[in-house]
């Protein structure tokens, strides 16, 4: 039938009979789930297929070329002598540039994009190795260096028109093209800056130059990958990926920093130190940090604030030379400030925490002389020691948790007992931890004991420092009290009673036990008379009349 009430029917095949049934109208059908295959763990094939769509044989070419190159440089029989093994070098590693750049260029007419951009990239990586070997060329004859600079500015050239005509869809925009032009025109300038040098003095006169390059030439390279432009959109095909510029651009620094690196080590026989390449480190980190929208579309909280931490943790590489760790944790501390202040709101925080960490830093890298003459016994790690506790009890200002109380209380006492020799370090720490206890969470578990117990010992410690005639307690007497009535006007809190309550006594302990010592027992029955009667006072006038009822707090009317 055609009417509403109208079954329809469904025949279902199987494999031994035929079912011909009577199915409910269709919105009546409850769909159920059909089990599939159970999963199975990924075997050596499928693990095989995956290396292999990532094409690793061309990163593994390109390390066998480097590879052989250093061991054919090193062997004696090779070519024979320095000149011809140079000239072997420098070729082959142009002819295989220009190799990467034709491969690129074909397989992009065919739009296999991963390997095509994989090639682009992998030759901008390998642009500036020939490069270093103009440094040896260059102590062979300046001829020579002229020749092989001309030769591989002009390969270098050919390479990037052949990539722009046959690859145009690649993502490397002409602002880009014109920083590696400069990032290429300064390695062409290191070496014959560096003949020059040895020409009109000496070898080891490259260490001025060296030095300047290291703290002026590699931050500014580092620095101007800022000038890159902004991603427009993230989501093109693999040769538009948004990240490409910025990757090539740091393999241009890095290959800088290796070029800049061996004309060094030509120049004063050492390698590179670590406190030496801090300044283009910290350079890098901040281009890092401010591009992080070249990576992801928006930066998470997280993200930016590890890239912050790091930033502020690069200096400790100049441990070793404290005229670069001031600078360069000087340079730190003016970035955070800024950012502390201009920067986003959700940062400002953290970035003045960080900046406060620079200065301390910064601090570390003064003159040996200024430290020993304001402590003539301390070593740059005691120095350092007492700073990082200066910072915590600055920080623990801004915490509520009992814990940083605790740990401000401990850095008083091991601050005071190493600077005085133990002379009140008990009663200081315990001062602190009252202090601090003025912002403790109320409704942590055992705060209230944590605070009875400080205070206990607190007085304690008081009493056994009155013994000696000390007058130290009456001036943390009063600083607790000053700090509990500020508490009290501003919070009303319990905590506020407590601490007024002992600093009250401990301002009372120094002149008991002086008064303890020439009162007569006549005196001190009548003052005790008279506190009594004060206490008993108090309790009658908070005492409640017969059948009054204990006040009750009527609930607030809600809408």
């Amino acid at each position: 039938g055609t009417g509403p009430a109208s079954k329809s029917v469904q025949f279902t095949h199987h494999p031994q009979q035929e079912v011909i049934m009577d199915s409910p109208a269709p919105s009546d059908v409850t769909a159920l789930p059909i089990p599939g295959p159970l999963p199975t763990a990924p075997d050596w094939r499928w693990w095989l297929r995956r290396l292999l769509v990532c094409n690793p044989f061309f990163l593994v070419s390109a390390a066998l070329l480097l590879f052989a190159i250093n061991r054919l440089s090193l062997d004696p029989a090779f070519l024979g002598g320095e000149e011809p093994k140079l000239f072997f070098n420098f070729g082959t590693l142009q002819v295989y540039g220009g190799l990467l750049a034709l491969t690129a260029a074909l397989l992009s007419r065919r739009q296999i994009w991963y390997d095509s951009s994989l090639l682009v990239v992998m030759e901008h990586g390998l642009v500036l190795v020939p490069f270093i070997l103009i440094g040896q060329a260059a102590l062979i004859g300046q001829g020579l260096a002229a020749a092989l600079i001309t030769a591989g500015a002009v390969a270098v050239a050919l390479r990037a028109w052949v990539i722009s005509r046959w690859f145009p869809s690649f993502n490397l925009p002409n602002r880009a093209l014109l920083l590696g032009a400069g990032t290429l025109v300064l390695n062409v300038i290191v070496p014959l800056w560096f003949r020059s040098v040895v020409d009109q003095q000496s070898v080891h006169d490259w260490v001025g130059p060296n030095r300047w390059l290291w703290l002026l030439g590699l931050p500014g390279v580092a620095a101007a990958a800022n000038l890159l432009p902004r991603p427009a959109r993230f989501d093109g095909p693999n040769p538009e990926s948004p990240w490409l510029p910025l990757l090539i651009y740091a393999f241009w620094f890095v290959g800088t920093g290796v070029h800049a690196a061996s004309v060094g080590y030509l120049g004063t026989g050492s390698s590179l130190t670590l406190p030496l390449a801090t300044p283009a480190l910290v350079a890098a980190a901040w281009t890092v940090l401010n591009r992080l929208g070249d990576f992801l579309p928006q930066p998470s909280l997280l993200a930016r604030r590890v890239a912050m931490g790091a930033i502020a943790l690069v200096p400790v590489l100049a441990w070793r030379e404290p005229s670069l760790l001031l600078a360069t944790a000087s340079f730190n501390f003016m970035g955070f400030g800024l950012l502390a202040f201009r920067g986003r709101a959700e940062l400002k925080r953290h970035a003045a925490v960080l900046a406060a960490v620079s200065a301390g830093l910064a601090l570390l890298g003064l003159p040996p002389e200024w430290i020993t003459s304001f402590q003539p016994d301390w070593s740059r790690v005691e120095f350092a020691l007492a700073l990082l506790g200066l910072f915590t009890l600055v920080a623990s200002g801004f915490s509520r948790h009992p814990g940083i109380g605790l740990a401000a209380g401990v850095i008083v006492f091991v601050g005071w007992q190493q600077w005085t020799g133990g002379r009140d370090a008990w009663q200081l720490g315990l001062a602190t931890v009252l202090a601090h206890s003025l912002r403790w969470q109320s409704d942590l578990q055992g705060t209230a004991g944590l605070r009875w117990t400080a205070a206990g010992l607190w007085l304690l410690a008081t009493y056994a420092d009155a013994t000696s005639g000390n007058w130290n307690s009456e001036a943390q007497s009063l600083g607790l009290l000053a700090l509990a009535a500020m508490s009290w006007l501003l919070a009303r809190s319990a905590a506020a009673k407590v601490v007024a309550l002992v600093g009250s006594i401990g301002l009372a302990v120094v002149p008991g036990r002086w008064l303890i010592g020439h009162l007569s027992a006549g005196t001190w029955a009548l003052l005790a008379s008279f506190v009594l009667f004060g206490i008993g006072a108090w309790f009658a006038w908070h005492r409640r009349q017969p059948g009054e009822q204990p006040a009750r707090s009527v609930p607030a009317a809600t809408d």
